[in-house]
């Protein structure tokens, strides 16, 4: 194929090792961030590193409003590595005025929960963008929406 250009095969067996970890890592501490209920597990802030960042919002995923069933989260550069960072409920961003917009400035303070050579993810506890800060868990890493089911625990 002309123009097509392999990546090296220690890039590739990089990737596929972050890839590996973080597959690992979401299963293994997705109900500490589940989008409903976090109860099940130890919250981040006993297990992971807190970190704050500054960048551009890319690759923006936001689903409608009206569901709980999955998060917002977006890409963010941080110098030569990407951050793809997941905030919460689209109807609890919603509700707490924040909109947030591709090639748009954010500020983002979270836990960093799976880290490779050229990426990580963060689970955001507050975020920042056009002058409006949302805090979206507590200090212990518990989520600060309601739970979708209404179940009490």
């Amino acid at each position: 194929m002309e123009g097509y250009v392999p990546l090296p095969l220690q890039k590739r067996h990089d990737d596929m090792k972050f890839f590996v970890f973080l597959l690992l890592t979401i299963l293994l501490t997705g109900a500490a961030f589940a989008v409903g209920d976090a109860s099940a597990q130890p919250p981040p802030a006993k297990t992971f590193p807190l970190v704050s960042l500054q960048g551009i919002v890319k690759q923006l995923s936001q689903p409608p409003p009206d569901t709980h069933a999955a998060p917002v989260h977006f890409r963010m550069d941080v110098g030569a590595k990407a951050a793809f960072v997941r905030l919460g409920p689209p109807d609890y961003l919603a509700k707490q005025g924040m909109i947030i917009k591709n090639g748009e400035q954010v500020s983002v303070t979270g836990w960093v929960v799976a880290e490779g050579p050229y990426r990580f993810l963060l689970v955001a506890r507050e975020i920042t963008a056009h002058g409006i800060t949302v805090k979206l868990r507590r200090d212990d890493g518990r989520p600060l929406w309601p739970n979708p089911d209404n179940r009490t625990k």
